[in-house]
């Protein structure tokens, strides 16, 4: 009798017409009814190779983001890179307030001493100075020959020079103004003589030149011989004479 290996199947195709049963190792087709019931399965034969991987399904739809988890511990830092180059300069920033100003350091030693310049130009001479007080007097020397002046005192107030009374020296004792004259109209003088003289008393001595006669003043002076004063009428030629002596300073 034939018989269906396969329970499961066999107990599928109850009352089906026909059932396809293996008789010998042959599948062939017999009614339902002529089929009856076996006894227990044998045991499971070994698996059989697995069949080709069929093709992917389509990725589905990506789910809902999961919420965020706690912060992991910091991770330990890392070296520190290259430092990168140079960049651009940028512009200049706007100039500070002024600093407080610090205390003054040390004074430096002295520094050498430089080469001496050349030697400026001589400036211009510069103004007499006032006429200084006169000395004391000295002692009168022992009177010698006839050469030397005579001295001859005077209290007029105008005193004329001539030919006889050159080379004294007169004392003009008056105590007021007064004049010594040099009147070329009056008198020839001659060339080297001399009129020496002292004004004693109060007011100036003025000396004159009249006659067309010429008397050259000191440098800075003048004709003026103040009290204390004295002088000295140097002839020079017939109509022109140069005196040096204490004279008043010229106020011109």
């Amino acid at each position: 009798m034939s018989k269906i290996t396969d329970m499961p199947l066999a107990e599928a195709l109850n009352g089906t017409e026909l059932l396809e049963v293996v008789q010998n190792g042959t599948n062939k087709k017999a009614p339902a009814q002529m089929l009856t019931a076996v006894g227990p399965a044998g045991p499971q034969g070994p698996q059989g190779l697995q069949g080709v991987q069929g093709v992917a399904g389509a990725t589905g739809p990506a789910g809902a983001t999961g919420a965020t988890g706690p912060a992991g511990p910091q991770g330990v830092q890392g070296l520190q890179g290259p430092v990168g180059p140079k960049g651009d300069n940028g512009l200049d920033g706007a100039t500070g307030p002024q600093g407080v100003v610090g205390p003054q350091g040390p004074q430096g030693p002295i520094g050498n001493t430089g080469l001496q310049g050349p030697a400026g130009p001589v400036g211009a001479a510069g103004a007499q100075g006032l006429q200084g007080p006169q000395g004391v007097q000295g002692l009168q020397g022992v009177k010698g020959d006839s050469a030397l002046a005579l001295v001859v005192s005077t209290a007029l107030e105008e005193y004329l020079a001539t030919a006889a009374n050159f080379d004294q020296y007169t004392r003009f004792t008056a105590a007021a103004a007064k004049t010594y004259v040099f009147d070329a109209a009056a008198v020839v003088f001659v060339k080297d003589k001399e009129y020496h003289g002292r004004n004693v008393g109060a007011g100036d001595l003025t000396i004159t030149a009249l006659g067309g006669f010429v008397l050259n003043a000191p440098y800075e002076g003048s004709l003026v011989v103040p009290q204390g004063g004295t002088f000295t009428v140097k002839i020079v030629s017939a109509t022109e004479a140069d005196v040096f002596g204490v004279t008043a300073v010229d106020e011109v």
